[in-house]
């Protein structure tokens, strides 16, 4: 049935189960015709030369409805047919129908239709058979309407599955991302747009300090900033510099290419980290219980750091509901989203396990096994008396069947125990087997606990275990450090000409602004949606709400004075004068055993009859006690210098944030002043059947740098690592080998008969040669019209 678009509509995409016709309204908001011609009368007016640079605001619904016409533009006065649509697009033109940006219909023969249910109808009942057809004749629009309506919803409910799967494996992602090893981190979130708010911790989950640095491109600014920036450097002996994916990271980026430049060669190390989470923990009960007096924009910088340091076990602590998946993420079931994520989540907090005694109750809730009246006792009966050994876990009554305990029982770690290996990941059944591997093969038994852990004190205010994050209360002490601010003033301006700058000014202004899918997306990945109301299900928060986050961000957890006191620090910073800084304090080397030959484990699996697999996880165990479990993603790149065309080489390793989507491949930007392509052949090394399922705009990806055109400055990269592309060359090739090695069957060539009156070989089914006999023997017979 085809339909008739409204006067201001333009004509779109069309499918179905046979063909759907889609037809796109244009916003109501936009009028973009109008607003180009009235720009022209005052352009060329001559009262007012400076009307047209002032863009106007337009609203996050507005924003969307573009973005949704810039997907479905691409389909415009086409058809197809239903499979030939991704699940992205489904789903988005579902989006776009009940926002009534598109119109679509269905094409099929409704004729033939008809005639069905007219047949079906008539064997209900022989006596009416007339008077059934005539009442679905009757009713053709309805029972044509509802048809159509069951047709898409299938359509619809289909795609939705597969996308959130999708979205399943990207938490999956990340949970499973490396970890990035540093001892001292400083993660600077960038929301902007005055200043980016900073935290400083350490590898154990102790904040050590945070205080505000400015984020401006002016050059005064930027001197300042880095000048404190090298000042807790050197106070703090911090070895890795986290930047957020925020509106003002382009800023807070300058600053440290200006800090590389002054420092010594590879001195300052430094990546970027998504804060789609840090938001949604900052806010969080569990970051209440863990930094109860510290301001939420701190705690975000924190989560930062803590993502890095330990992906899993930071994902673990928000709810996944507010992390930042997919750009579809807004279209789907809320309810169908939490049952796969949850999944996801319960294999990252229990990769690396939790401190029985410190863990929160909804952390405890997430390891396999331990249901929610489980959860509630262990708190309860820690409160009373903290765990002493896993054997006073299993004594819980409200554990129910046994196998629950069995199955939760190494995931829970008891601290100060007897038995030394009940904090580790062992299970209690492996303990005689762990012992006999360690004699045998001399590794040193673990402590009961890691170096300066602390037990939670429930008799007073809780303080947070060592793997939490928590705040450090040390004395301050004069601390010798470098004097920055007469290098403040004669700070050299990054090696960016003042003309890049007033671009990425000119691109942070306007990112406020959005007019295309990337750049409304990138909005989305910059300030968390947790600030705002959504918009008719919109996905976006733009960057007019950044200064909303902001505000909202710095309100503390309970009334401080830390405002008062972070406005001190920053009009300190801003003055370039020198603060006394707390004495660094030390952070404790985790407990590591060197491995054993891998022989000598092969030869106690042999000689023992144990499992491979199983034996050398318990090594891994006995060797990195309190670590996680092995991880199967790499870690994030870790830079030393800022990206540019001139400094990149082919095989670099990068790391950037997602700027456009495009059909053909993907833009990353990898400092102000460089970004680079990846192709849509190199984004996965699986087949990847939409970008826009693949990855979004604001995505923090590594890529590996493939060729670089410096005249036309241009970098061409692939977010396939070089060992795992040479890993696939090796596998596509050994499916050639053994597909030419087994053509005996389907066109191969008949054996040859052995000299002296041998028979020939049988030719190969499907047309094959047969073989020739020499000395007097019978030649092959060929199957299939093959030639003896």
């Amino acid at each position: 049935a085809d339909t008739t678009p409204a006067a201001d509509t333009t004509p779109a995409a069309e499918s179905t189960s046979a063909t759907e016709s889609l037809a796109f309204a244009a916003p109501a908001e936009g009028k973009a015709p109008e607003n180009k011609e009235s720009a022209k009368k005052k352009k060329s007016g001559k009262g007012e030369p400076n009307a047209t640079k002032k863009q106007k605001k337009i609203s996050p619904r507005q924003r969307r409805r573009r973005w949704l016409v810039s997907i479905l533009k691409p389909l415009a006065g086409k058809r197809f047919s239903c499979d030939k649509l991704s699940a992205f697009q489904v789903v988005m033109l579902g989006r776009a129908l009940r926002s009534q940006v598109a119109e679509c219909s269905f094409e099929y023969d409704a004729a033939k239709l008809v005639a069905e249910l007219q047949r079906t109808a008539s064997g209900i009942n022989r006596h009416v058979e007339s008077m059934l057809r005539e009442i679905v004749l009757a009713n053709e629009a309805v029972i044509r309407e509802a048809a159509e309506a069951v047709w898409w919803d299938d359509l619809h409910e289909r795609a939705s599955t597969r996308l959130v799967a999708i979205t399943a494996d990207h938490l999956r992602r990340h949970v499973n991302r490396g970890a990035v090893e540093a001892k001292v981190v400083m993660a600077i979130d960038a929301v902007g747009p005055r200043t980016a708010a900073t935290s400083i911790v350490a590898a154990d989950g102790r904040l050590l300090h945070k205080e505000d640095l400015p984020c401006q491109l002016s050059s005064a600014t930027r001197s300042q900033a880095v000048a404190r920036m090298g000042e807790l450097i050197h106070g703090y002996h911090v070895d890795l510099i986290v930047i957020s994916n925020g509106p003002a990271r382009r800023a807070t980026m300058i600053a440290i290419g200006d800090l590389i430049s002054q420092s010594p060669e590879k001195s300052v190390r430094w990546t970027l980290a998504d804060r789609s989470g840090a938001d949604a923990y900052a806010s969080s009960g569990v970051a209440d219980d863990e930094m109860r007096s510290t301001p939420r924009r701190f705690r975000a910088a924190a989560w930062l750091a803590f993502s890095v340091l330990q992906p899993a076990q930071a994902l673990a602590k928000v709810d996944p509901l507010k992390l930042r998946l997919s750009s579809f993420q807004r279209e789907l079931s809320d309810e169908a989203m939490l049952s796969s994520l949850e999944d996801v989540l319960v294999s990252g907090a229990s990769r690396g396990g939790v401190d029985v005694n410190s863990a929160p109750v909804s952390w405890l809730q997430r390891l396999p096994g331990v249901q929610e009246q489980v959860a509630h006792a262990i708190d309860k009966t820690r409160r009373d008396s903290l765990f002493a050994s896993r054997q006073a876990i299993v004594e819980l009554e409200q554990w129910g069947e046994a196998t629950h305990s069995r199955q939760a029982l190494p995931f829970l770690r008891v601290f100060g125990s007897e038995e030394v290996l009940d904090g580790t990941l062992i299970h209690p059944d492996d303990y005689t087997l762990a012992r006999k591997l360690a004699k045998t093969l001399e590794v040193e038994l673990p402590p009961a606990s890691p170096q300066g852990y602390r037990p939670p004190d429930y008799s007073v205010e809780p303080e947070p275990a060592a793997t939490q994050l928590a705040e450090t209360d040390s004395a301050p002490e004069t601390n010798e450090v470098e004097d920055f601010s007469a290098a403040a003033e004669t700070a050299p301006d990054f090696k960016v000409g003042d003309e890049s700058v007033a671009k990425v000014e000119s691109s942070e202004s306007s990112e406020a602004q959005p007019e295309s899918e990337a750049e409304v997306t990138e909005t989305d990945a910059n300030v968390s949606t947790e600030n705002t109301e959504p918009v008719e299900g919109d996905a976006v928060t733009g960057d007019a709400s950044a200064d909303d986050a902001t505000k909202a961000a710095e309100l503390p957890a309970e009334d401080v004075s830390e405002e008062t006191k972070s406005d001190e620090v920053e009009s300190d910073a801003a003055n370039g004068t020198v603060t006394k800084e707390a004495a660094p304090v030390e952070v404790l080397e985790r407990v590591r055993r060197p491995r054993p030959e891998q022989a000598k484990i092969d030869k106690c699996v042999k000689e023992w009859q144990i499992g491979s697999k199983r034996a050398n996880q318990l090594v891994q165990w006995l060797c990195d006690p309190f670590g996680d479990s092995d991880s199967t993603g790499d870690p994030p790149a870790v830079l030393s210098t800022m990206p540019s065309i001139k400094g990149l080489k082919q095989g670099d390793s990068v790391v950037g944030v997602v700027v456009g989507v495009m059909p053909f491949g993907v833009f990353v930007e990898l400092a102000p002043d460089c970004s680079g392509l990846i192709h849509v052949s190199r984004v996965s090394d699986t087949y990847v059947e939409d970008l826009h399922e693949a990855v979004q705009v604001g995505d923090v990806v590594t890529a590996w740098v493939t060729g670089i055109d410096e005249k036309r400055r241009r970098v061409a990269l692939s977010a396939v690592s070089p060992q795992r592309e040479a890993e696939l060359s090796e596998a596509k090739r050994r499916r050639d080998d053994r597909s030419r090695g087994g053509q005996g069957r389907g066109g191969g060539q008949g054996g040859q008969a052995a000299r002296g009156g041998g028979q020939g070989g049988q030719a190969a089914r499907g047309g094959g040669q047969g073989g020739q006999a020499r000395g007097g023997g019978q030649g092959g017979q060929a199957r299939g019209g093959g030639q003896a």
